[in-house]
């Protein structure tokens, strides 16, 4: 389905008064894209170092993923830009779990560069994946986060998000 109107274009001024426009993605921002995802990638990389994939690793490895996964599950890559310019980003699409009962969104990226954040821009892009969601006729919207990311936990709870399910990681020991 297509997003309403008030979806698309969307415009809305940052907590420090710069106009900021949110857009779906072109093929024609796939440098952008790129870069952004890379951000996102190198940022999770100082909470996971052997876990995360660096973000020169990302723009090769990553970005097919997210756009195949993206058009498969009717998902949506949009921008928050100003001036023309991307400060952020996030992918969202439809998912479903086998062993749960309802669809949802799955917002599987999200990133606002390094000096922009605490602006506003990230719940702003948070809420145009509830626009997806509505708009698709889903009641749930999911996002994963790094435990340790104190940030981006705090934004999520803010907008609404409660913890739903923990993830646990152990790292063995070579030759256990």
């Amino acid at each position: 389905r297509a997003l309403p109107s008030e979806g698309r274009g969307q415009r809305f001024k940052s907590s420090r008064g710069y106009m900021i426009t949110i857009d779906e993605y072109v093929s024609s921002d796939m440098q952008e894209l790129q870069n952004l995802i890379a951000e996102l990638h190198d940022a999770m990389m100082v909470f996971e170092p052997e876990i995360m994939m660096p973000g020169d690793v990302a723009r090769k490895e990553y970005i097919p993923y997210l756009i195949e996964q993206t058009k498969e599950k009717n998902g949506k890559i949009c921008f928050a830009k100003q001036k023309g310019k991307a400060i952020g980003l996030m992918a969202v699409r439809t998912e479903k779990d086998s062993d749960e009962a309802v669809q949802y969104a799955w917002v599987s990226d999200l990133v606002v560069i390094s000096k922009e954040r605490s602006k506003g821009i990230g719940a702003k892009l948070l809420a145009y994946a509830d626009v997806y969601a509505q708009s698709n006729g889903l009641s749930y919207l999911k996002i994963g986060v790094l435990a340790v990311n104190k940030g981006a936990r705090k934004l999520y709870f803010k907008t609404g998000f409660r913890n739903y399910a923990d993830i646990l990681i152990k790292k063995l020991e070579k030759g256990s």
